[in-house]
């Protein structure tokens, strides 16, 4: 009579592949989840926790979400669509983000700098409270229509108001070139440190007022001309920026 041999020993990885999830297509053969790059896996895991949410509303419940940089992996128009579907399902969400562009997707007054200045952490809104109905134009336009620019200058080390809309282009537009320039071999480390806002209007006054509320280290660059000697007055008896330039 032939003896029966033990069974080997469970693939216990191979258990774990089969019952995880895979993705395939209509040609294509099933492959587990875990195989994937680690987009798709990040993806898997935040529509889970979607789900999750969705459950826990449905049922009368709440949901806080805590999200580490939501841009790693994703397209913009998937983190927007994203985002949105979590502050719709999350009684709170928060995320932490080097992108300006996630920042920007959050209202001024519920977006905070963070800062590590010595080792002592501060956070602060970029808007301490709701832009006023009488705002000035140049104001709103730099908190709504350039809130990414401005939130990509506020994550610098130091912040630089432009006296215009003009020289914060011909700024940009010059840093572009030079660092990007021969392969990036050139030694400037401007637009590594200092972040250059896009003022609108020649509100310098008020820009750095506005901003000093949240950053500790915002400068002013004004022309040399007579508009520019007042707007330098002004600044000083206003006390908002930390240094004036004038060229």
């Amino acid at each position: 009579m032939r003896s029966r041999k033990p069974a080997p020993p469970t693939d216990s990885v191979s258990v774990l592949e089969a019952i995880a999830p895979h993705f395939s297509n209509a040609t294509e053969l099933p492959v587990p989840s875990k195989r994937q790059g680690n987009g798709l896996i990040s993806l898997q895991s935040l529509f889970l926790l979607l789900h999750f949410a969705q459950k826990r509303i449905e049922e009368g419940g709440s949901f806080m979400m805590a999200l580490e940089e939501p841009e790693l992996h994703l397209p913009p128009s998937v983190q927007r669509r994203i985002l949105a579907r979590l502050q719709a399902l999350s009684t709170q969400t928060i995320v932490t983000t080097h992108s300006p562009l996630i920042s920007a997707y959050c209202e001024p007054t519920s977006l905070l700098i963070v800062r590590n200045d010595a080792g002592s952490l501060a956070a602060k809104p970029l808007l301490k409270a709701p832009l006023a109905a009488d705002v000035s134009n140049g104001v709103r336009k730099l908190f709504q229509i350039n809130r990414i620019e401005t939130a990509a200058a506020m994550m610098s080390d130091r912040v630089l108001v432009p006296e215009g809309r003009f020289d914060f282009e011909w700024l940009d537009l010059l840093l572009r070139v030079v660092e990007l320039g021969d392969g990036g071999e050139i030694n400037c480390s401007f637009g590594s440190h200092i972040g250059v806002i896009p003022t609108h209007d020649s509100c310098v006054e008020v820009t750095c007022a506005s901003l000093s509320q949240a950053h500790p280290r915002v400068s002013a660059l004004v022309d040399g001309d007579l508009a520019g000697h007042g707007y330098s007055a002004a600044l000083v008896l206003a006390q908002t920026c930390g240094a004036i330039i004038r060229y």
